[in-house]
């Protein structure tokens, strides 16, 4: 693809996680991946997310609370990743098989 001379570029790196090259199964849900916590969720530097830390705290309270109620959670059938256009990427449906603890 050609990019015309002038042209306004978005970057997007939204695909920062899912890279096969950096990252072995990107599509996987795998919480003891190595480096899981090298992300571009909160950016950093000079621009890096004022609630990170707050929100850190938060999902990591809500996943423990949630993950003790769980025998299994895992991707199901369907799933295409396709993110929805704008400046906060999330997919567009996310289909889930999850086995609730016994």
């Amino acid at each position: 693809m050609e990019v015309p001379k002038g042209s306004l570029l978005h970057l997007r790196f939204g695909a920062g996680n899912v890279d096969p090259e950096e990252w072995e199964c990107p599509y996987d849900l795998d919480l003891s991946r190595k480096a899981v916590t090298r992300h571009l969720v909160f950016s950093a530097g000079p621009r890096v997310c004022p609630g990170a830390g707050i929100s850190r705290v938060e999902q990591t309270i809500a996943w423990n609370l949630l993950l003790d109620r769980l025998d299994g959670i895992a991707y199901a059938p369907g799933n295409t990743f396709e993110h929805q256009p704008g400046i906060m990427l999330g997919t567009l449906a996310l289909n889930l098989n999850i086995t609730k603890a016994a």
